[in-house]
Formats: structure tokens, sequence, C-alpha cells
């Protein structure tokens, strides 16, 4: 299948898209999970009572 792909000139780089979606995606994660991270501590910090 890849070789038919590599014979068609107008079709693009097949493995350096997935490899660009992949590490995107993967960034997109890990940003996700940060900001998921974030809102779960300042809900958390604002429902204490200050320290003594």
């Amino acid at each position: 299948m890849m070789r038919r792909h590599q014979r068609c000139a107008f079709v693009p780089d097949v493995k350096a898209n997935l490899t660009d979606y992949v590490v995107q995606k993967g960034m997109d994660g890990i940003f996700l999970y940060l900001v998921n991270e974030e809102a779960r501590f300042a809900r958390t910090r604002h429902g204490r009572p200050p320290p003594c």
C-alpha cells in the first residue's frame, strides 16, 4: 500500500504529516492535562480556610 502511495506524485508525504499530527495531539493532551490540574488545584485551594 505504501509503495503504491509513494509512486503518486500528487499525494503529500504521509509519514511527515502523521508525525506532525501525533506530536501536535500529544502536546494538546499535555496542555489539557495541565489546565485541568490547575483548575482542580484552584478549586481545592479556595475551598480551604487560610493557614494559621
